[in-house]
């Protein structure tokens, strides 16, 4: 930028000579200095009290500034929305699937108990015939195994998608009932204790010719012996005592030959005793394999027929009272997911709660105890005040980013201006949680400690 060059004319100082012409300034700098001289000039010198008692004014102001931050103290308030209901709160049903619906067994603001069928909406099944099979599977699962082999089960019955399911039930109850009852393994096992107790006797004849033979060869060897000693008397020949000896030595070899037959005999025993085990531990094994199987296969159907029931029947979940929250007659249609009808429990309802959802944000100076003031959507707090609450609970975790708060609630609704409030179930508003008074002057601290510590 160009310097912009001015001239004035200082006039002349009374302490100076007067000079007959005037100086002439150009720089800059000298200029501004002039410029301030010629303002003093006018203005004056300003008293000295002024500036003493100024200061000191200033000093108080701020001391009386910070003595005004340390003595007012106020809370933080965080919001949170909340929605008013009881401990034992109205359950919503929903439809599980969409259809018409085909039975509708209640009125508005009829009274009901627990598990009592309020509709049901239309599918392949009936109803009737469903109840029927859950009824007898429920009598039989229970059963043992021989009892199961006996049991007759419904026929014709219309159940629509649980079709596929009754059928496998029904063969596999079918292959046990015949596991069960057929004989084969029962003849081969008699068989073999047939042929167990003939080598039983067979060994007995053996044993009691063992004896006979025994005493055969005992006199056989009495004879030999006899004979021995008389070839030493030239009394017999040498032949006869060969004779003899070879009549010993014939009846040992039939007895060996009894003992090993009767041994063979005893190891067939076994044989045929362990085929008799094995053919009791396979049937046993067998029927044990499709006893599970058939067990399995009724658990199985009860399942299938709880999930039937939770898709189309519309049950009630407690004795209360029925609420529709719109219009709602037989054979609508209805969507999945769209609400049916609310069940208002009976015999009251407990306290009022109120359940709150705290943002993450500033959540953790939100403590037990700390006051609420609830402002409800449906009625103005410009008109019709506040309602008091306190903190009851927070949960440990959040779920989506927001934790929990459970609101310990009044008796009854009256606002601060003295208003009550007619409570209606999940009447929602702003939860203003008050924290902990804090003085304005830690508030300013805390901003420039952040800023010297977070830069």
């Amino acid at each position: 930028m160009r310097s912009a060059c001015y001239a004035f004319r200082i006039p002349k100082s009374n302490n100076l000579k007067k000079m007959d012409n005037e100086t002439l300034i150009t720089d800059a700098s000298d200029i501004r200095i002039n410029e301030q001289d010629q303002v003093q000039a006018i203005l004056g010198r300003p008293p000295r009290w002024i500036l003493r008692w100024g200061i000191t004014f200033v000093f108080l102001a701020v001391m009386v500034l910070i003595l005004i931050g340390w003595l007012v103290k106020f809370p933080d308030i965080i919001p949170a929305r909340v929605v008013l209901t009881t401990e034992v709160p109205p359950v919503h049903i929903f439809a599980q699937t969409e259809g018409k619906l085909a039975t509708l067994l209640v009125k508005d603001k009829q009274k009901i108990i627990a598990n009592e069928l309020l509709g049901v909406i239309e599918n392949t099944a009936s109803y009737d015939d469903v109840e029927q099979l859950e009824h007898f599977l429920n009598k039989i699962k229970n059963k043992k195994s021989r009892d199961l082999a006996k049991v007759d089960y419904p026929t014709g019955l219309i159940l629509g998608e649980l079709q596929n399911s009754f059928s496998v039930f029904t063969q596999n109850l079918n292959d046990f009932s015949f596991f069960q009852n057929k004989s084969e393994n029962r003849k081969k096992i008699r068989a073999l204790k047939k042929q167990m107790s003939y080598l039983g006797r067979m060994n007995s004849s053996l044993k009691k010719q063992e004896k006979t033979l025994q005493g055969a060869i005992d006199l056989a060897n009495s004879n030999w012996q006899r004979m021995v000693a008389l070839e030493q008397n030239k009394s017999v020949s040498k032949r006869e005592v060969e004779d003899a000896k070879s009549n010993v030595l014939r009846s040992k070899r039939e007895l060996e030959k009894l003992q090993t037959e009767r041994l063979n005999n005893k190891l067939r025993i076994k044989e045929l005793e362990l085929n008799i085990i094995d053919l009791k531990e396979n049937r046993s094994d067998g029927k044990n394999r499709k006893s599970i199987s058939l067990k399995e296969n009724i658990e199985t159907l009860l399942s299938d027929i709880e999930q039937w029931k939770q898709k189309y029947l519309i049950l009630a979940p407690m004795d209360g009272q029925v609420s529709f929250p719109a219009v709602l007659n037989k054979n609508q249609f209805v969507k999945k997911g769209e609400e049916i009808m609310t069940i208002v429990p009976k015999g009251g309802m407990g306290e009022l709660v109120g359940n709150a959802w705290l943002p993450a944000a500033n959540s953790g100076k939100v403590e037990e105890g700390m006051e609420v003031n609830i402002r409800l959507d449906g009625f103005p707090y410009q008109e019709f005040g506040v309602v008091k609450a306190t903190v009851k609970s927070k949960s440990i975790l959040p779920q989506g980013g927001q934790y929990l708060l459970v609101l310990q609630m009044p008796d009854e609704l009256i606002t601060t201006y003295g208003k009550p409030i007619s409570f209606q179930q999940e009447m929602q508003g702003t939860a203003n949680i008050i924290t902990e008074d804090r003085r304005v002057l830690e508030r300013i601290f805390d901003r420039f400690l952040s800023l010297m510590k977070n830069r």
